[in-house]
């Protein structure tokens, strides 16, 4: 907005790195390492009770990735990336009793989510819906991939096994050799979501028990459908433990560094990049090892703080709009912030403002909800101004009306001034 300051309450943020703010570490790279080979190595027939399914602790749950060639297009973590579909989305579960030694698609990197059991606030807690031992065809299936296919030659045999009365892995390698017919979408897949309890333990058994007992099974990987998150949910907030690439290839390695890479900047948590041998053999066993030289970011590396946004302080002013005195805080944005021209890199902005003065008073006791409105405005209409002023007491309008306000849009209210 434009008028005069007459008080200036400074806060500036003028080093590229602070220090004394070192990144959040969930847990070191060796360590993530020696989680995963755990986790791999055991077996248990279920975690805590008997209603809580073996993935809940143990295995790997894991999601083969290809990013984005270039900044702002999607992340692959995303809840609108253009591979999740039928708000679910297809996972691996590897463990030493279901191995596999191939990601479908050929993929050579992506990421690895914490175990349910061991998740910790404030991470999304994510729920498991059904397990297929081999590639589902779950993109053209009902119930968020877990129900049948239309154009199946018998739609109804691909409903949950257990409803059709399959319910272990040698009567679903019968079921799948019988009716499949070259088409992984006739077979079923055994549910195991929450409310099935002692049943998705058996179900999630007889999925493991197939993959054992169809030996093919072992030359493509597993499939569980994960509901997805929301696309409001924090990045810090994700479950993703690690990220991955498949031992020995540069492809997957250079893809895994751009990930981590993307996953700092937006979170500004570090997440170790651990290599992944499969096992190539069926009496093999997958490896997970940290190598320091794999990390794009060097572990421990602290939060990069002025990305986007270079100083800032809060003036009050004069508003001519609400006829008062208002708080506003006075950006100085970067030459990245002012580059910035999609959804996902207004979001990035945003969240390091936030981040920075987010708490502070001026923001929390007259907070409106238009301050994310009035800095798209300013990168669609202003981005060359020297400072972009936003004012907290701002209500959170259309982006039209923002930018149609001139960044300054001031709602009339009922009962009074907004």
């Amino acid at each position: 907005m434009l008028g005069r300051p007459i008080l200036v309450l400074t806060t500036l943020v003028l080093a590229a790195f602070d220090s004394a703010q070192p990144v959040a570490l969930a847990a070191t790279c060796e360590q993530t390492a020696e989680n995963l080979q755990r986790r791999y190595a055991q077996t248990p027939a279920y975690c805590s009770s008997d209603s809580a399914p073996g993935f809940l602790c143990s295995g790997v749950v894991l999601r083969g990735t290809e990013p984005a060639a270039r900044d702002g297009l999607y992340n692959t973590w995303d809840a609108d990336a253009p591979t999740r579909l039928n708000d679910a989305v297809s996972y691996a579960f590897l463990r030493s009793d279901a191995n596999f030694k191939r990601l479908t698609k050929d993929h050579q990197s992506g990421y690895i989510l914490y175990p349910i059991m061991e998740l910790q606030a404030p991470k999304h807690r994510y729920e498991v819906l059904c397990a297929y031992p081999v590639d589902g065809g779950t993109a053209e299936r009902s119930e968020a991939g877990c129900g049948t296919f239309a154009q199946a030659a018998d739609p109804s045999i691909g409903r949950s096994c257990h409803t059709q009365g399959i319910l272990d892995g040698r009567a679903w390698v019968t079921h799948y050799e019988q009716s499949t017919q070259g088409d992984n979408r006739n077979a079923c897949g055994f549910a195991v979501n929450d409310a099935l309890n002692q049943q998705a333990v058996s179900n999630f058994n007889a999925a493991l028990q197939a993959m054992r007992n169809k030996r093919s099974l072992f030359f493509r990987e597993s499939e569980l459908r994960i509901k997805d998150w929301s696309a409001s949910t924090p990045v810090a907030q994700l479950p993703i433990e690690s990220f991955f690439y498949i031992a020995g290839n540069e492809r997957g390695l250079a893809n895994a560094r751009l990930e981590q890479h993307r996953y700092f900047r937006q979170s500004n948590i570090w997440v170790p990049i651990i290599a992944v041998t499969l096992p190539q053999s069926r009496s093999a066993k997958a490896q997970f090892v940290c190598q320091s030289s794999d990390q794009a970011i060097a572990e421990g590396t602290p939060t990069p703080i002025n990305e986007y946004v270079q100083l800032g302080e809060w003036i009050r002013r004069n508003d001519v709009g609400s006829e008062g005195v208002e708080w506003s805080l006075s950006l100085e944005p970067t030459p990245l912030g002012r580059e910035q021209s999609t959804p996902q890199g207004y979001a990035r902005m945003y969240a390091e403002i936030r981040r920075k003065y987010g708490n502070d008073y001026q923001w929390l006791q007259n907070d409106g909800g238009g301050m994310y409105r009035q800095l798209v405005c300013h990168l669609n209409i202003a981005r060359d101004k020297d400072r972009y002023n936003l004012e907290p007491f701002r209500h959170d309008l259309s982006q039209e009306d923002s930018d149609n306000a001139g960044c300054n849009p001031v709602r009339i209210l009922e009962q009074g001034k907004g």
